[in-house]
């Protein structure tokens, strides 16, 4: 930065220069700029910025006289074209005609967002802890910006690449969409190519039979996703999506322009079996299709290892196709592999296989119900006939909605605005998307020995629990909200670790643990739903949760009392620790309770008592960074810092949920700790990223500090408490796609 700061001042000692590549490089269209163009450009807005504030002798005009002239407003169209921050259309009026499907849930708030601030969160349809999250999945003028798509669809985008099964949600890893499906008429050979546009080990896969499409075009709701898709013959292809816990159903209608001849340009569908959110290269290893024009059917499997599930060997998703309303052409049909159609063969496998579907007759509309299973095909069949039967896209869509409904109405709201509405009733929608019910037909479901195994009746398996993110926020709320679910979700806890050595889970995604994050706050979890009453086996999730901490910790923690230099670390064992000493002393378990009591107490050895924060200190027992009190206070709030956890110093400070009113005394007293955290917010509210880049002082954008708001209530300052919450509501959490101030991280 200081080295292009010096560069751009020697080239001009004005802004004329600085203007110029702004003006013409980034308050125009971005499209044409790669991601390091735009790492380059918001290097020069700081320049920019920098000489505006620190140059007196350069005759200037005021920063808004500046920005004004450029096109009416120069910050806006920045952060629309180059961090897709808070577009600049998105007034009023426009989020309201988005909500005129469902003025209480808006899927699109966290579909947007940039840098740090993306919360990542699929727009399309699914039902509640649904296994099919079929939404669509986007580019931006064919280029990929990575970190955007980690749900797939970025609202900063006018291309939708296809409509996918599978998702995370809100998670900041890319992986899964798997089995994607696009509408389009006449397809070549080029048009269903696909390619690699970079040589940096990473593929970024990109094919040609994108579509086109506008916000203004698009509708979204629970369990819905509609959208008018802009074909390159002059067609618009309306295309509506919903689901039920198995099945994505997909319904197509082609509105031709008059100039073009329905039999020689048909209406297609391409199922493409790699197309896929992953980087890693080769994550799609293998696939298979058979396509049956006498049954109006295709099936296939696709074996997958993305950037997160290859941490677990990746998986195998089994899927069944039918088509209710239209008939397969067969002399228009058939696989295409590496950009080449081969029309009348019905059956393929390999890498870069896909089916062209083609239809015939006239009939209103082309749909696909794509039904899947993660063990074999026959269970794929059966969630097709269990869960749609014949029933048609406006039955299921009405059964989705009337579940949606149920689960909404769980809690009742009056009163308020509108807006504060949407961002609640919004917030509770995400919150109920995830954990995944991983059960199948018939009650069985993968166990993560890759063996399949059968639930006691009326029982459900739950994965796909980003734990580090969820313990303290989303998993309580389901606890108080949906306790079947919360109990259900426990027991798979404890049956993942029956299958897996023992060990609980530190990340579960599909029927496997990514181990990703810090920490074995599965442990937290089994012991609050225990504590609120739950019914969950308390001897067993005390006997998995003392083995599963004890071999994480080692010998050596416990002989030392903290982690070398990794003092998050040390402090999430604190609290795990401190929950299991919890779990024992209600079951009578003395010599547990005082083990677990004393590993629980183990914070006071990462907290340096000069500079009165938590702090790293090497194997030798020396402070590290932190024993200069004068140089400590600029170090402490950064948020990039490698001794933190996803934080820093300050972020932590307040990280003791086992004992606030020992944290308290440490720091002198109720008066000293009330007055820091009064200028822990403070100093947070002077920080202006536009939710791009962490805050060095409280981040809404993420989860170690997320509690603090609340601490002020062990001062009995409740107060400041409600001030605060209030102020976060207001300003980090809006109607924008941009609305979410980080990754959603499952609820």
């Amino acid at each position: 930065l200081d080295h292009s700061y010096s560069l751009l001042r020697s080239i001009t000692p004005t802004h004329s220069f600085t203007h110029f590549i702004l003006y013409h490089s980034l308050v125009h269209p971005l499209h044409s700029l790669t991601c390091c163009n735009m790492r380059f450009a918001l290097l020069l807005v700081v320049c920019l910025l920098s000489e505006l504030s620190v140059s007196p002798s350069v005759a200037r005009p005021s920063p808004q006289t500046m920005f004004d002239k450029l096109d009416g407003g120069f910050l806006p169209n920045l952060l629309e074209n180059v961090a897709c921050i808070r577009p600049s259309s998105e007034t009023d009026e426009v989020i309201l005609n988005r909500h005129r499907f469902s003025p209480d849930v808006d899927p699109f708030i966290g579909s947007g967002g940039d840098g740090y601030g993306c919360a990542a969160l699929p727009p399309g349809a699914q039902v509640p802890f649904g296994t099919v999250r079929l939404s669509p999945d986007t580019l931006l003028d064919d280029v990929n910006v990575v970190w955007r798509h980690a749900g797939g669809y970025s609202y900063c985008d006018d291309q939708i690449q296809a409509f996918s099964h599978l998702h995370l949600v809100g998670a900041g890893v890319q992986d899964l969409g798997n089995l994607g499906v696009m509408p389009l008429l006449n397809a070549t050979d080029e048009r269903v190519r696909c390619f690699n546009p970079t040589a940096d080990g990473r593929d970024l896969r990109f094919c040609n039979y994108g579509q086109r499409f506008r916000h203004a075009d698009e509708v979204a709701g629970p369990g819905f996703y509609a959208v008018q898709l802009q074909d390159p013959t002059g067609a618009v292809i309306a295309a509506n999506l919903t689901t039920t816990q198995h099945v994505g159903y997909h319904r197509y209608a082609f509105q031709y322009p008059s100039e073009l001849s329905k039999s020689e340009y048909p209406r297609q569908l391409v199922f493409d079996l790699c197309h896929s959110i992953a980087t890693r290269p080769g994550a799609c290893e293998n696939t298979s299709l058979s396509i049956s024009p006498a049954e109006n059917r295709m099936s296939g499997w696709i074996r997958f290892s993305g950037d997160f599930t290859a941490r677990f060997n990746g998986f195998t998703l089994y899927f069944e196709v039918e088509f209710p309303e239209a008939s397969i052409d067969p002399l228009r049909s058939g696989v295409f592999q590496q950009g080449v159609i081969q029309q009348g063969v019905f059956a393929g496998s390999g890498p870069e296989l896909g089916a062209l579907i083609s239809f015939a007759d006239d009939s209103p509309f082309v749909d696909a119900r794509v039904s899947i299973s993660f063990i074999n095909q026959t269970q794929a069949q059966s969630h097709m006939h269990a869960q749609v039967g014949s029933s048609r896209f406006d039955q299921v869509f009405a059964q989705t909605q009337q579940v949606w409904k149920q689960n909404l109405n769980l809690v009742q709201v009056s009163g308020g605005s509108q807006n504060n509405r949407t961002k609640f009733f919004t917030a509770l929608y995400h919150a109920f998307l995830a954990p995944t019910n991983w059960t199948e037909a018939g009650g069985v479901y993968l166990g993560f020995d890759n063996q399949v195994h059968q639930l006691p009746r009326g029982e459900h398996f739950y994965t796909d629990l980003s734990i580090w993110d969820i313990y303290r926020t989303e998993w309580p709320l389901l606890v108080f909200l949906q306790p079947g679910i919360a109990t259900d979700t426990a027991q798979s806890l404890l049956r993942m670790a029956e299958q897996s050595e023992g060990i609980l889970p530190r990340w579960p995604l599909m029927n496997g643990d990514t181990g990703s994050m810090e920490g074995e706050h599965a442990v937290v979890m089994l012991v609050d739903a225990i504590l609120a009453g739950l019914n969950v086996d308390p001897k067993e999730s005390l006997r998995r949760s003392a083995y599963t901490l004890r071999q994480s910790e080692g010998s050596a923690y416990l002989q030392t009392g903290y982690i070398p230099e990794q003092p998050t670390k040390t402090l999430s064992y604190v609290l795990d620790d401190f929950c299991v000493a919890q779990l024992a002393h209600q079951m009578g378990n003395q010599s547990v309770f005082e083990s677990f009591s004393k590993s629980a107490t183990f914070w006071e050895n990462v907290w340096n008592p000069t500079v009165k924060f938590f702090c790293p200190r090497d194997a030798n027992g020396k402070w590290l960074q932190c024993n200069d009190p004068i140089t400590w206070k600029y170090r402490s709030a950064y948020p990039f810092d490698q001794y933190y956890r996803e934080g820093d110093a300050w972020q932590y400070r307040w990280y003791l949920p086992s004992d606030i009113p020992g944290l308290m005394k440490k720091m002198g007293g109720e008066p000293k700790f009330t007055s820091d955290l009064d200028t822990f917010f403070e100093k947070s509210t002077t920080v202006h990223l536009e939710n791009l880049l962490p805050n060095p002082w409280f981040w809404a954008g993420n989860e170690p500090d997320i509690q603090t708001p609340y601490l002020y209530q062990y001062g009995n300052h409740t107060d400041k408490t409600t001030k605060w919450v209030r102020h976060i509501q207001q300003e980090y959490y809006t109607l924008l796609a941009s609305g979410l101030p980080g990754n959603d991280d499952y609820g």
